[in-house]
């Protein structure tokens, strides 16, 4: 037995050797949920958008498999849906990247051309570099290689042009294009850190959600009146609101169960988002009161589930991840500022007595607070007896990964 098919079997890999239909996706996961005998401890599944992956879901909730609530067991990959909101943008500015791409991959092509382009750079008192062509398939590659590539815009232009002059197929470089590439490589920043920060993996992601979801529906309204990429945005916009024009469970989830926010917050947070989108205020306080109910549906699961249960043992805190206040965070500071006495409507509910109990507890916020992201795997941990019941259910959330890239990293990278 080969080192790398023992790893298979120890890790429960299950390579795929056939079509990646649904139900084949089914049977490969539910081998490794019933080879491990845990088909009644998954909570949530994450997968992107294919088709398949989809339809592999209904398989699962028609299953033995038992999950919490319908709209918490397929996590959507939040990166994946990035991925198609840029490509939709992209396709609006590829003429300028077509040209850039085919600028770099000709002065990269051979030795003698680099070689030629390193002494341009050093006759014009700059630095020379290489630069990696992208791969179109991946937005941040294409964001990478335009990002490197502008402070030689002037350099590349020249150099390219002046190489070229006699060669009709390649199409010349103009001043036009590369500021239409400075503006793009702008706007498509916050979408880049958006991916990067909700990828980690030594971090509970879902509590970041919203804030990036918030910094990107911002970003969209304020360039939608700038004339230049007014077409990439409203492309964008439309995709944005298809899958996020209504808040994912998981995401109002993440800020529930941090003790900065909770319901209040997650009341500000939808009103905020869905004035950044243009939604309508009837439509965002339908959404908030659904979300509301299945967070307490949910939690009702959990004390059936846990009511009688006295093992509060906690999970080991993760590295730690530092966070800057966010847009929506700042938003929400300014209006708790002026407004401390609003309580969350559930607390008047009888039941879910460990629930109203930490929703009433007042927990400070300031300008200055260094809770981190971390921290709320520390707070759950060191609240497991006091919350012996939602400690589980904010740690089983927190632990809820709302992208795919680092496993599709690590399958890459192995081939």
């Amino acid at each position: 037995m080969t080192q790398w098919t023992l790893q298979k079997k120890l890790l429960g890999f299950r390579v795929m050797d056939y079509s990646h239909t649904a139900h084949n996706i089914f049977q490969v996961i539910m081998s490794v949920i019933q080879d491990y005998g845990i088909h009644n401890r998954i909570m949530s599944i994450t997968l992107d958008n294919a088709s398949a992956n989809s339809k592999a879901i209904e398989y699962f909730i028609n299953s033995n498999i038992h999950n919490i609530a319908g709209n918490f067991f397929h996590a959507r990959c939040a990166c994946h849906i990035i991925n198609l909101i840029v490509k939709s943008g992209f396709k609006k500015v590829e003429s300028q990247i077509v040209i850039i791409r085919e600028a770099l991959g000709w002065i990269m092509a051979s030795n003698q051309r680099s070689a030629e382009f390193a002494r341009f750079c050093k006759s014009n008192n700059l630095k020379p570099r290489k630069f990696q062509t992208d791969m179109p398939v991946r937005w941040n590659s294409t964001y990478l290689m335009l990002k490197s590539a502008l402070p030689y815009g002037l350099e590349i232009t020249s150099f390219y042009n002046l190489n070229t002059i006699n060669n009709t197929r390649h199409e010349k470089l103009t001043e036009g294009d590369w500021y239409v590439v400075k503006v793009f490589v702008e706007f498509l920043t916050v979408f880049y850190d958006a991916t990067v920060e909700l990828s980690g993996v030594y971090y509970p992601t879902s509590p970041l959600a919203l804030h990036k979801l918030y910094d990107i529906a911002d970003l969209l309204k304020q360039y939608r009146e700038i004339e230049l990429v007014a077409p990439v945005v409203v492309a964008m916009q439309e995709k944005y609101k298809k899958y996020w024009g209504k808040i994912p469970l998981l995401y109002a989830f993440g800020i529930v169960v941090d003790p900065r926010f909770r319901f209040k917050a997650l009341k500000v947070f939808s009103a905020t988002l869905g004035e950044a989108l243009g939604l309508s205020e009837t439509d965002v306080a339908e959404h908030l009161g659904t979300l509301k109910s299945q967070i307490l549906e949910v939690f009702s699961i959990y004390e059936n589930m846990y009511r009688h249960n006295d093992d509060t043992t906690g999970p080991t805190p993760p590295q730690q991840q530092s966070q800057q206040q966010s847009k929506l965070m700042r938003i929400f500071l300014n209006k708790t500022t002026t407004s401390r006495a609003s309580r969350s409507s559930s607390q008047s509910q009888s039941q879910h007595v460990e629930l109203n109990k930490y929703l009433s507890t007042e927990y400070s916020i300031t300008d200055n607070d260094d809770f981190t992201i971390n921290d709320l795997l520390k707070w759950w941990q060191n609240k497991r007896n006091t919350f012996p019941i939602l400690s589980r259910l904010a740690c089983d959330v927190l632990a809820i990964p709302v992208s795919t890239v680092s496993s599709e990293q690590v399958f890459s990278t192995a081939g």
